[in-house]
């Protein structure tokens, strides 16, 4: 399965992710995990994740574009048996040839607390709280089909929480920490 995703992204402080829980009838938390894959062969830009809600979805979100805080990917999903070490490239072509020419290896996890309102058409909003690798942090995602969420943004204005440029996804902030304790590592000489 193939899709177009169009989404906003906001980091939030603390306190605008708390002050946000009240802006919104949001539905009833839930917590799904990403599991990040790599391999020194793939592009950096693509994402591969095995995604734990209910069931498990093999992930792989391509970039088409990405503008401040629009994020717009080719996102392409199936499902898959279970959370693996070592990803088989043969699953991973099942869904879409990453360009990669062995099996991908878990690179970590991404623990997410998200809450979801779908008040508006064709707008989904979904407040997280993340955790991963030692770090927590807040974020907004509004994702759309059709027309830009001008409704959405207004609301959030009006409380002074604007859209901010060079806003990074999860895969991102997940791949810039787990760089950073590498780099401590290698500095302690472990």
């Amino acid at each position: 399965m193939v899709h177009k995703e169009k989404e906003i992204k906001l980091l939030l402080t603390k306190e605008e992710y708390e002050m946000i829980q009240s802006l919104f009838p949001f539905e009833k938390p839930y917590v799904q995990s990403n599991y990040y894959y790599g391999h020194e062969n793939i592009d950096t830009h693509i994402t591969v994740r095995i995604r734990k809600k209910n069931d498990l979805k093999l992930q792989i979100k391509i970039p088409v574009c990405i503008n401040g805080s629009l994020h717009i990917k080719e996102e392409y999903e199936g499902t898959i048996d279970k959370v693996y070490d070592i990803l088989p490239l043969e699953k991973i072509k099942n869904i879409y040839d990453v360009g990669a020419d062995s099996d991908l290896y878990l690179l970590g996890r991404l623990c997410t607390n998200r809450r979801v309102c779908t008040l508006f058409h064709d707008i989904e909003i979904a407040l997280d709280l993340n955790e991963y690798l030692g770090k927590t942090d807040y974020e907004l995602e509004i994702e759309y089909k059709g027309e830009y969420p001008s409704q959405v943004v207004a609301v959030l204005e009006r409380e002074n929480i604007f859209l901010k440029g060079n806003t990074k996804g999860k895969k991102t902030r997940f791949m810039e920490q787990l760089q950073e304790g590498c780099a401590c590592k290698r500095e302690k000489g472990i």
